[in-house]
């Protein structure tokens, strides 16, 4: 059977950065839609061991007030699509707000998983917060001794396959606030 089109995928660097995707005063707008939020810990264990300790509140889309974040992310999303991943995608999922407070962590992980967790395709972590107001919390890529740090300053998109390692190392000083969604 012949190949419906001629589609290219290149995965020698397993992320992309997409420098500037929102000002630091849109950051802050962005963070201060938590104060009129309920938030969960997100908490993900193996065994006895925590893999996963998080804050997170939900941005719907169907929530009027979000939907200039939503269009600049998919508006971004589907001109870095065409030029770096060339994946089918048609919507993305509600975004994750989450605050990562000093110890917070999340281990080693894809972004794939049972029931709709298996339709995620490209995923997507954007940095709220300026350098200064944390220390530590990198989002790591790699496997073993072959592990990359993204480089994320104040409202960088990074953009990854949904099946590729990765995880955020505890924050050892202030918060760190991220805005993640996934493409199906």
């Amino acid at each position: 059977m012949p190949l419906k089109d001629q589609r290219t995928w290149d995965f020698t660097i397993g992320h992309h950065r997409l420098a500037a995707l929102f000002a630091p005063d849109e950051c802050a707008k962005i963070i201060a839609y938590h104060e009129k939020r309920e938030f969960f810990e997100a908490k993900s264990f193996a065994g006895d061991e925590s893999y996963r300790l998080t804050d997170v509140f939900w941005l719907n889309y169907s929530e009027e007030e979000f939907r200039w974040v939503y269009e600049r992310i998919a508006d971004a999303t589907h001109a870095f699509n065409a030029e770096h991943y060339q994946f089918e995608i048609d919507e993305c999922t509600n975004l994750q707000l989450a605050r990562y407070k000093v110890g917070q962590h999340y281990d080693w992980h894809s972004d794939l998983g049972h029931e709709g967790y298996s339709r995620r395709k490209l995923s997507m972590a954007i940095m709220l917060s300026a350098a200064e107001d944390f220390e530590g919390s990198k989002l790591q890529f790699g496997v073993g001794k072959f592990v990359q740090a993204a480089e994320m300053n104040q409202g960088d998109a990074i953009f990854f396959p949904s099946w590729l390692s990765h995880q955020v190392t505890p924050v050892t000083e202030g918060e760190r606030w991220t805005l993640v969604g996934w493409w199906l």
